[in-house]
C-alpha cells in the first residue's frame, strides 16, 4: 500500500509526539493517536473510504511492508500508541500468548485466559490449550485484522 503525500500528512497531523512533554500523563515515550479510536482504543484512520488501523498502518509505513498473516503488536502494551519502535509484526498467536502472560485481555474473554491458564496448570500441554483458546477467539478476526466495521 503507496500512501499519496496528502494521506501520508493527514495520517501524522493525528499523532501527538511527547517525548519531551512529561505533563501528558501517558506511558513514556509513546506515540497516542489523537483521532477516532475503537471502542478498544485502538486508532482509526479514514484511508479511500475504510477505516484501518492506525497502528498497523503506522508500522507499514515505516517497514514498507503490509503482511495479510501478520498483526501489529505493541511491544508497549499502550493501544493508542502509534510509535513505529513500540510495534512489531506478529501473529494472532504470539499476540494471544503475550496478552496471557502479562495478564491482561478483555473483559469477555476473561473466562477464556481462566481455562487456558488451568489446562496449562492441569496439562502442561501448551498447543492444546492454545488451539482451544484460539477457537473461543474466533470473533476477533475483524479487530485483529486491524479493520473497524
Amino acid at each position: 500500500m503507496k500512501l499519496t503525500k496528502q494521506e501520508f500528512e493527514r495520517f501524522w497531523q493525528k499523532v501527538d509526539v511527547p517525548d519531551f512533554r512529561s505533563d501528558l500523563g501517558i506511558k513514556e515515550g509513546c506515540w497516542p493517536w489523537t483521532a477516532a479510536r475503537s471502542s478498544a482504543g485502538y486508532g482509526s484512520f479514514k484511508l479511500r473510504g475504510s477505516a484501518v488501523c492506525a497502528s498497523r498502518l503506522s508500522l507499514i509505513i515505516a517497514t514498507g511492508i503490509n503482511p495479510e498473516d501478520q498483526r501489529a503488536l505493541h511491544t508497549c502494551d499502550n493501544p493508542e500508541c502509534v510509535r513505529p519502535g513500540h510495534l512489531k509484526w506478529g501473529t494472532v498467536r504470539e499476540n494471544a500468548l503475550d496478552m496471557m502472560a502479562k495478564g491482561r485481555g478483555r473483559r469477555q474473554f476473561t473466562k477464556t485466559v481462566r481455562t487456558f491458564t488451568a489446562d496449562l496448570d492441569a496439562h502442561s500441554d501448551a498447543e492444546r490449550a492454545l488451539a482451544r483458546y484460539e477457537n473461543q477467539c474466533a470473533g476477533l478476526s475483524t479487530l485483529d485484522r486491524g479493520v473497524f466495521a
